[in-house]
């Protein structure tokens, strides 16, 4: 049917171009769906091989979290959100922020859920939302890890929050 279709279409796309990363994704979606994991991997492994790198972090973090690399896919994953730029109040997030954004944040909740280094997720994860324009959200994440933690790294994570959010 039409999904078949479409997934023909995606595979034939991809083949022409191995990095469109768009028809990649939306292949890894439909693929998904259909719980083609095989495949999924060989295109996950593809857009990595050819995305740009500020997303590779993100897709080889993914990568990892299936064997339990808690570790290595949260380092590659704070190497990615410390990247990221926090934009003023009712500014334009960072391509980066808005295309990965949320898959991030899917891998920062399965590592937080594992039990592991759950500040060091907190502080990824607050840095993550002001980093998509969600400041205030960003600054209630931190601020819990900082209460406990009384880390002068994250005062200043805050200050920068707290000045971003406010309308120019």
């Amino acid at each position: 049917g039409r999904r078949d279709r479409a997934i023909m279409e995606l595979r034939r796309a991809v083949q022409f171009n191995p990095g469109n990363s768009r028809a990649l994704e939306a292949l890894r979606k439909l693929l998904l769906e259909e719980g083609d994991e095989e495949e999924v991997d060989r295109i996950i492994a593809k857009l990595v091989e050819h995305a740009d790198l500020a997303n590779t972090q993100v897709l080889r973090a993914g990568i990892l979290l299936k064997t339990k690399q808690y570790d290595k896919a949260l380092t590659l994953l704070i190497e990615w959100t410390n990247q990221l730029t926090i934009p003023q109040a009712g500014g334009t997030p960072s391509t980066s922020a808005q295309v990965m954004g949320n898959r991030a944040l899917e891998h920062l909740r399965a590592i937080y859920n594992a039990n592991h280094k759950q500040y060091d997720v907190l502080e990824a994860v607050g840095w993550l939302y002001g980093a998509q324009g969600r400041h205030q959200e960003g600054i209630n994440v931190i601020s819990q890890v900082f209460n406990v933690t009384k880390d002068p790294r994250l005062a200043q994570r805050l200050a920068v929050l707290q000045v971003k959010s406010q309308a120019q």
